[in-house]
């Protein structure tokens, strides 16, 4: 039997699947395979609270890392606005699916990597 997930939840995922849109427009163009397997098998909260747990600094996340070359590199507009943790961040609704402390590591790792100084919040 499939889980059932609150709309709030289930907005999170779709909003997650359609952000990925960037990837299929951007050259060179970035396919975000191990975020999308995790997508399918965990959901959008379960996958955000695994990767948000992992302490690893922002250039080490393979996708985290991609988006900011996509808008620093190769100009893609508001490329690192479609991260995971921008999308976390920057949502009112969607932290209430958070802990403080994952909410933390969302703005942290969007520090390191400049974003708001491109994108005020």
């Amino acid at each position: 039997m499939d889980k059932q997930y609150s709309p709030l939840e289930q907005r999170l995922y779709d909003e997650l699947w359609a952000s990925m849109d960037v990837f299929k427009k951007a050259k060179p163009k970035y396919s975000p395979t191990r975020f999308m397997e995790m997508l399918r098998e965990y959901h959008a909260v379960k996958t955000a609270k695994r990767l948000l747990q992992d302490r690893k600094e922002p250039a080490e996340f393979t996708g985290l890392n991609k988006l900011w070359e996509l808008e620093n590199v190769n100009k893609i507009p508001n490329a690192l606005s479609c991260s995971l943790e921008a999308i976390i961040y920057n949502n009112e609704e969607y932290r209430s699916l958070f802990t403080e402390a994952e909410i933390d590591v969302c703005r942290e790792r969007l520090e390191k990597l400049g974003y708001f100084e491109k994108h005020p919040y």
